[in-house]
């Protein structure tokens, strides 16, 4: 069918202040809605995913992951739903995590992954893997198994004990920002995984 677009847009240049998240409908070019501007400035944003409550499917919030901290709007509305203030160089989503979804944000230049509840935006707990940390996922959504670029290498990760399951050899020096990983299920016991950044693809 007909998607909807969710576009985030930043300043540049000066005189230029602050940063929006707007959604477009795919059917007729619509904007339902536009976010409050966040931030002043040259914001920077590090990126935006979708945040579904496992006890609630309805309830989707749209996450932008700001340097200072993530704000979550409403999903049909475009109102604030919550903050959680921590300076960042990313997060990502996690569906199922040790007891319900969470979310996994991430500081590139000291390892140090936290993890939060997505309905209470209580803290969990938190992992240190080898820096930089450049992109964080996971396979099927799964927290014990977390796809991350960490010290030139991509790594899989166990998010609730923090132990490194496996990893490549050394890749070469992911970029911050610009670093993505992609993942597609080959059947019951394998997967092909896909680290792009500014400079090659693996």
């Amino acid at each position: 069918g007909i998607e909807d677009y969710l576009v985030a847009t930043q300043p540049y240049g000066s005189g230029s202040s602050g940063a929006r998240l707007q959604l477009f409908s795919g059917f007729d070019g619509d904007a339902p809605w536009a976010s409050e501007t966040m931030g002043t400035g040259e914001v920077e944003i590090n990126g935006v995913f979708l945040a579904v409550s496992p006890t609630d499917p309805v309830d989707m919030k749209i996450v932008a992951v700001l340097a200072e901290g993530l704000r979550a709007y409403d999903g049909s509305t475009g109102a604030l739903a919550w903050t959680i203030p921590i300076a960042n160089d990313g997060a990502s989503f996690i569906p199922a995590g040790a007891t319900g979804a969470e979310i996994a944000i991430y500081s590139s230049f000291d390892g140090t992954i936290r993890f939060y509840d997505v309905d209470t935006q209580v803290f969990l707990r938190e992992i240190t893997v080898p820096v930089p940390v450049t992109a964080v996922t996971t396979l099927n959504g799964d927290l014990h198994a977390m796809l991350i670029t960490t010290a030139g290498k991509l790594a899989l990760v166990d998010g609730e004990a923090g132990v490194i399951r496996s990893s490549t050899d050394f890749l070469g020096d992911f970029q911050i920002p610009g670093t993505r990983i992609s993942s597609i299920e080959n059947d019951d016991v394998s997967w092909t995984v896909a680290v792009g950044a500014e400079s090659a693809l693996y």
